[in-house]
């Protein structure tokens, strides 16, 4: 009997697919990145808080589906050298030699889903959603209360028939820092949601790009969620010329007036508070509203994930701007590092 796990990264809706089935037919705990397309149904709510825990120690083989680029603990966790690491192609089928030791009873995977129901309690009273932004700001994360749910209703409602074939979610596109490590600790839809991202060594670059090629590609209503110094390194892509092609998208920019995600890093620590806002947040003074309408994009303003979920179905290219607060960001980190020590 063997203590594995699997770990899916980012990766097309078919190899997220067979991550989550393969997870399941073996019985398998599933530590899956939003962009792998495999986060649905049973996959870890919490899993890069668990690989954090002392239950990773216990990990004997892994299972790679994707290219997993998300967080530290998975990254730390495939540099072991003490454990059996087998990296799946897309869409082929795994040796039958690489899952005969597998464990046949579900008392390892009961292990990884109690630690993980555990965690749940923090919610919605916890401290990592119990704080509250300055001016009625949203907290910094939106995540506690966002759903698979909360991103239909956030892109609108289907009005094909539900015998169509299209999922009833939107197709998603996710920015990078801290929006797709939120997600990554977002509550787990019953059924797959696609899920787009720009994953590498700089996922910055051409976000609104990408967002707008892949709602043209599709062919359908999609929900982009992006930062704002993403949003705006790449606003120049909302400047379509005349004749061109103009997707179904709603981008919802959360607007935390910098980059949030160095506070939750080494950078982010009190000896380099003097330089932290110049040098890592770099907020700017840019009033995404006025600059997006100045583009003739309907643009709109909102001050909490709820009114997100409250727009009507998507009707073109618009844009709506999420205010939030980052000043959490640092002690979010910390307590979930004192969660993952305590489990």
């Amino acid at each position: 009997m063997t203590n594995a796990v699997v770990i899916a990264g980012d990766a097309r809706p078919a190899v997220g697919r067979q991550a989550n089935e393969f997870a399941r037919a073996h019985g398998l705990p599933l530590v899956a990145e939003p962009s792998s397309n495999a986060r649905y149904g049973d996959a870890l709510r919490y899993g890069r808080v668990l690989l954090a825990s002392r239950l990773a120690a216990e990990i004997e083989v892994v299972f790679v589906f994707g290219h997993p680029t998300l967080s530290r603990p998975v990254a730390r966790l495939l540099d072991r050298r003490d454990i059996q690491i087998i990296r799946l192609a897309d869409e082929v089928q795994v040796a039958p030699i690489a899952v005969t030791a597998l464990a046949t009873d579900t008392a390892w995977l009961d292990k990884w889903h109690t630690a993980d129901d555990s965690v749940t309690p923090l919610e919605p009273s916890g401290a990592l959603s119990s704080t509250v932004g300055p001016e009625g700001k949203s907290p910094g994360t939106f995540w506690p209360s966002f759903s698979a749910e909360g991103w239909r209703r956030a892109g609108g409602t289907w009005s094909e028939p539900s015998t169509s074939e299209r999922s009833e979610h939107h197709p998603l596109f996710l920015g990078n820092s801290n929006v797709i490590r939120d997600f990554d600790l977002a509550p787990v839809p019953a059924e797959a949601v696609r899920v787009y991202a720009n994953r590498g060594l700089s996922g910055i670059d051409g976000v609104v790009s990408t967002a707008i090629g892949v709602a043209l590609g599709l062919g359908e209503p999609t929900l982009a969620v992006i930062g704002d110094v993403s949003f705006i390194h790449d606003l120049n892509a909302l400047a379509i010329p005349t004749g061109e092609p103009r997707p179904q998208l709603r981008i919802v920019v959360v607007d935390d007036h910098g980059g949030s995600i160095f506070a939750s890093l080494e950078y982010g620590r009190s000896e380099f508070a003097a330089h932290f806002e110049r040098l890592f947040a770099t907020p700017t003074d840019v009033d995404l509203a006025a600059t997006v309408a100045a583009l003739g994009i309907p643009v709109q303003t909102v001050a909490s994930w709820e009114a997100c979920q409250q727009l009507p179905e998507i009707a073109g290219l618009e844009v709506v701007i999420l205010t939030a607060d980052r000043s959490q960001r640092q002690a979010e980190a910390q307590a979930l590092a004192r969660i993952a020590q305590e489990l």
